[in-house]
């Protein structure tokens, strides 16, 4: 960041780092490493302003809670509906928003068609390597 701040003048429009690894390592519920990318980036100054690195933080936490919430349900549910877990959720702790990237993007979860949506199914295959709790 030093050097393109002073070669160019300015931050890069897109850094990996900063642009892709903190989602990246959401979708594969490994909360810790999201935060260390985006302390990462804080401290090398990659965002425009202190305020987006501040967000970053707050969003892993609210999309965190929000997973671990849908994960604990699909547990007790398996091959529940994606159109229907908005309005089953509806009534928790999670942001629609996140809950709605999760099920669209989420490595956690394996989807198998179903008429004009999608069942839900935990993916064992990646669990195991994350830091959700299903228990």
């Amino acid at each position: 960041m030093k050097l393109e701040r002073n070669q160019v003048g300015k931050i890069p429009d897109s850094i990996a780092c900063r642009d892709y690894a903190p989602k990246l390592y959401m979708r594969l519920g490994q909360w810790s490493n999201a935060v260390s990318a985006i302390k990462k980036c804080i401290k090398a100054k990659a965002y425009p302003d202190k305020e987006w690195g501040k967000d970053m933080l707050e969003y892993c936490e609210i999309y965190k809670q929000t997973v671990e919430i849908a994960i604990k349900f699909l547990h007790d549910n398996e091959g529940f509906l994606q159109k229907n877990i908005y309005k089953a959720l509806a009534d928790t702790n999670v942001d629609i928003d996140c809950l709605k990237d999760f099920t669209r993007s989420s490595l956690l979860i394996k989807k198998v068609k179903k008429g004009g949506t999608n069942q839900l199914f935990l993916n064992e295959d990646v669990i195991p390597q994350s830091e959700v709790n299903i228990s």
